[in-house]
């Protein structure tokens, strides 16, 4: 009887301590999923461990347009701005800036789970994200491609325009001539008139 009793605990403790790893473990790749998800995301916006520091790069990053110099007095981020031109360019998709601001305002779902852009309700930054991994050497070309751009027309205008904003300050209308100017040489960009119109 003593045996059965012994058994019978024995039994019981191995199954609990069965159920206890395996859901330990499932946490674990739950966390790991999340982790990854994060990570895809923050990559394909450009927020790398070089930019931003060590392991930040696996965890939320808030859009805080008011609380940090990475957004200008348009509450735009110049290089997300960019990427998602050249997004654009490259596969005719559009993703406007304000759906990724939106998307990064807050944590959670309204339902209060974890917003992550691969959870089925956000299949717009999903298409993005899948597309961006990878490419972040040629969307960096790209920017340098835009700065050149902005460079030349700053030189070429210097009589007219003696104090150019820093590129990074450009309002969204004057971003977007930059794109197309990068993406058809010939096209005829007027960036002073933009800035007279208070764009």
């Amino acid at each position: 009887m003593l045996l059965c009793v012994v058994a019978v605990i024995a039994v019981a403790a191995i199954t609990a301590f069965s159920i206890h790893g395996h859901i330990e473990n499932k946490k674990e790749l739950e966390q790991e999923r999340i982790e990854a998800a994060y990570l895809s995301l923050n990559y394909a916006l450009g927020a790398t461990p070089v930019k931003i520091g060590p392991l930040i790069d696996q965890y939320y990053l808030s859009y805080r347009p008011l609380e940090s110099d990475e957004y200008n007095e348009y509450g735009v981020n110049f290089s997300i701005y960019m990427y998602l031109k050249f997004y654009e360019q490259q596969t005719g998709n559009v993703l406007p800036y304000g759906l990724i601001a939106d998307y990064l305002s807050t944590e959670y779902e309204p339902d209060g789970s974890l917003r992550l852009y691969n959870n089925g309700l956000h299949p717009e930054i999903q298409a993005y994200v899948d597309w961006a991994w990878g490419k972040m050497p040629e969307m960096e070309q790209y920017i340098d491609s835009i700065e050149n751009v902005y460079a030349d027309y700053t030189f070429d205008n210097k009589n007219e325009w003696p104090s150019p904003p820093n590129i990074v300050n450009l309002s969204p209308q004057m971003l977007d001539e930059l794109a197309k100017k990068v993406d058809d040489p010939a096209y005829d960009m007027d960036l002073i008139s933009l800035q007279k119109q208070g764009y």
